[in-house]
């Protein structure tokens, strides 16, 4: 035999017993395979074969204790049941006597809550600007839907109530916890929709007691049956307070930004909107302390919005890494920016408050929104009053208190509250010389 084939034929030999080996093993596999299947389907018939036994060999007084406690089981579930049945219907039967007709909300008598606006021509550019607003208890602007920012509208619903297009007006989940802890003695924060919200900031109802909880409840499930989701959102962010003597958005865009609130940036949206939580808190011109709780607020808004998916990941790396400036001149990371541009150091322990100082960056560019008026406002306000009670030919009345109003007082409250747009004569320019020789 030749030396190749003595090669060949010892290869052969090799690679054969190497296969036969592998067909060994998976033999030996399939067969160890077989033994475990048969021993788990022989271990169930046992347990089966047992319980069983069990059963057969079960006493009268043990099969008698089962059927007892079933019965027992049976007849408690049987209860609950029919007490929730009745306790529904003695709610429903307080709803229709006692609530419906009665407690519901309508917006549109809301709307006119609102705050005059004063303007004055700009000599240069003959542009009518804000300057101030007059109003009662509540500083509002009211804007339209259309005209807020989305990036506010989606910042509102992620951080206050994320299911609120889903919803009816009320989520219940929250509003169990709520209800339980209120049983038990206990003040809870959340749960409540931005439906129930809007519902409590328009009455005043503020008592923590189950009948106001219930009265929310019917009111905003019967809002949400009368007005769009929009309707409501737009109510709500018009009406929510942000400290500083602002309700709604509008007014707190111009004090805390000095901007309409259609200028706002993402970053600015989210800020804002943290203040509502709790304004003595989160209200960055009270102090430096605040203004951190801003920041963190802020962020705990921007990652809500982004896990919700109202964001993507570019526009939450932009937002946090802005440096947004307030009206004040301070910046959100504690920097201070003067008339000029400089951007000043300060230290944690400085006050955000400089509404007196004269190099606020916003002294000369931003609308004033506050109480105190001018002598020329004060004349105007008197001349507008008095004419309004001319053209509505408003006369003297008396009140739900019993005391007699007069027509001039009824008309000063109409210029306060009605919401109107004064377009004054008033020149800036000579206003603050006027003031300043005065």
């Amino acid at each position: 035999m030749s030396e190749n084939k003595r090669r060949r034929s010892s290869s052969t030999g090799f690679w054969g017993r190497i296969r036969q080996s592998a067909r060994h093993i998976e033999n030996e596999a399939k067969e160890g395979a077989r033994r475990v299947e048969h021993s788990a389907a022989e271990g169930a018939r046992r347990v089966q074969h047992d319980a069983q036994e069990r059963v057969r060999n079960m006493t009268p007084k043990q099969k008698n204790g089962w059927k007892k406690a079933g019965r027992i089981i049976g007849t408690l579930l049987l209860v609950f049941v029919l007490t929730a049945s009745i306790f529904a219907g003695i709610f429903m039967a307080y709803i229709n006597s006692a609530m419906r007709g009665k407690v519901e909300v309508y917006l549109d008598e809301f709307e006119t809550q609102v705050s005059t606006e004063l303007y004055y021509q700009d000599p240069d550019t003959q542009e009518w600007i804000m300057y101030q607003t007059l109003y009662m208890d509540e500083n509002r602007i009211w804007v339209d839907l259309e005209n807020i920012p989305k990036y506010l509208q989606e910042a509102a619903i992620a951080i206050e109530d994320k299911r609120f297009e889903k919803h009816h007006g009320v989520d219940w989940k929250g509003t169990t916890r709520a209800i339980v802890y209120t049983l038990f003695g206990k003040n809870v924060q959340g749960g409540s929709t931005i439906t129930q919200q809007l519902v409590k900031n328009v009455t005043g109802d503020n008592q923590v007691t189950v009948k106001r909880k219930i009265t929310e409840i019917y009111r905003a499930l019967e809002l949400e049956k009368r007005y769009e989701k929009d309707e409501i959102l737009e109510a709500y962010l018009n009406e929510v307070y942000f400290g500083q003597r602002c309700s709604g958005v509008m007014t707190a865009a111009r004090v805390y930004f000095g901007k309409d609130v259609s200028e706002l940036t993402l970053a600015e949206c989210a800020s804002m909107m943290g203040i509502t939580n709790n304004p003595s808190m989160y209200d960055p011109f009270i102090s430096s302390w605040t203004r951190e709780n801003n920041r963190e607020r802020q962020l705990t808004i921007l990652s809500e919005m982004l896990s919700q998916g109202k964001i993507d990941q570019e526009e939450y790396d932009a937002a946090v890494a802005e440096d947004i400036q307030f009206a004040n001149g301070f910046t959100i990371s504690g920097k201070y920016v003067g008339s000029d541009g400089t951007v000043t150091e300060l230290d944690t322990e400085d006050t955000t408050d400089t509404s007196d100082d004269t190099d606020s960056p916003a002294d000369d560019s931003t609308p004033t929104i506050k109480g105190s008026n001018s002598w020329f406002t004060d004349a105007m306000i008197t001349d507008v009053a008095e004419a309004l009670v001319e053209k509505l030919g408003i006369t003297e009345k008396v009140n739900s208190e019993g005391k007699k109003v007069s027509a001039y007082d009824q008309a000063i409250n109409m210029v306060y509250s009605r919401g109107y747009k004064i377009y004054t004569t008033q020149n800036p320019k000579y206003q603050q010389l006027y003031q300043r020789r005065r």
